[in-house]
């Protein structure tokens, strides 16, 4: 409802955050086979869109997907292909978090995602929706203005909302790539 806000989505970590969670991961019919070290990002319906991420194969998490708390997963293509080369769509992924396994299957593949750093080439990475990885979300925001001139409308909508949040460290993604090359 804000006045030059084209679309707004949330996510955790952001890209080029200073931290980032990473988890090894691996095929759900071989357990035996050590995980790949993976980066998550916990993701709503739309995120990849509003980003400009590719889908390459499947689809976006949908409304369906949250309401029926399905265990459901999109993977970037290095992940893919280094799983499952034969492809990977409707495939399972297992997730392994401590003593903790969990298989998602796999809905959608984006193009290489980078998220630890602007010159990260390596490192595999995957969405899950806030029901598989409960975090404290990011809301992210597609627009034509600058951060500054809309921050002030984006506070005074998140004090309204009364949820007892704040809005804060309000910036563009520049910034985050920005500090990722320094």
């Amino acid at each position: 409802a804000i006045p030059g806000v084209d679309a707004v989505s949330a996510a955790s970590p952001l890209p080029f955050a200073s931290w980032q969670v990473m988890r090894r991961v691996g095929r759900a019919e071989q357990p035996e086979i050590p995980g790949i070290v993976a980066t998550q990002q916990t993701a709503l319906q739309g995120y990849l869109q509003l980003v400009g991420t590719p889908l390459l194969q499947g689809r976006d998490f949908t409304t369906e997907d949250i309401a029926a708390r399905r265990p459901v997963v999109i993977v970037d293509d290095r992940l893919a292909r280094r799983l499952w080369p034969e492809g990977a769509l409707g495939r399972r992924l297992a997730i392994e978090s401590g003593k903790t396994r969990r298989e998602l299957e796999i809905v959608g593949i984006t193009a290489p995602v980078r998220v630890t750093s602007v010159r990260d080439e390596d490192i595999p990475h995957y969405f899950v929706p806030l029901h598989v990885y409960a975090i404290e979300m990011t809301a992210v925001i597609k627009t034509r203005e600058t951060a500054a001139s809309l921050a002030p409308a984006i506070r005074r909508a998140v004090s309204e909302s009364n949820t007892g949040r704040a809005a804060f460290d309000i910036r563009p993604m520049d910034a985050y790539v920005a500090d990722s090359i320094g």
